[in-house]
């Protein structure tokens, strides 16, 4: 006989359920679908860029530090050396779009475009990346193709 959590009754399936099957198994460059970003405010966020990490397959994650005084920062709750994580797009459409990836590090400023992750959001990243605007260079790239529904 089972005893513990095989005796436990089964829950429904809830949005949370969906939304996280969804981000976690779908591999997509149209977010509109999930609520994993709040696609109806976008920022702008001044960034030092630490790094980028392009996988085989999945997303391309862009690692970066806030470019905020720290005692701003600190005032705020934030850690000033913390590291965040964001999405840029998934694998296949950086691949082919030609960027710079080696130059994103070191520290290098920029202003990224785009949306904080909602509560929803079950994915280890806390942006989604719609535009990288480098500031010693003023290179600008688009990571979305136009959706109405992400438009910024």
């Amino acid at each position: 006989m089972l005893s513990g959590a095989a005796s436990a009754q089964p829950k429904a399936v809830g949005p949370d359920d969906v939304q996280r099957q969804l981000q976690m198994t779908v591999i997509s460059s149209d977010w509109s679908d999930t609520q994993a970003f709040d696609l109806d405010n976008p920022v702008d966020v001044p960034v030092r860029i630490q790094g980028v990490h392009v996988p085989r397959v999945g997303y391309a994650e862009l690692y970066y530090k806030l470019d905020l005084d720290d005692a701003y920062l600190r005032s705020a709750g934030a850690d000033p050396d913390a590291v965040y994580v964001a999405i840029m797009q998934e694998v296949s459409t950086i691949k082919s779009m030609n960027l710079p990836l080696k130059t994103l590090n070191n520290n290098r400023k920029a202003v990224l475009r785009g949306w904080h992750a909602t509560p929803q959001n079950f994915l280890s990243s806390s942006f989604l990346i719609d535009e990288i605007k480098l500031a010693d260079s003023r290179e600008h790239f688009a990571m979305h193709a136009n959706n109405p529904a992400m438009d910024v």
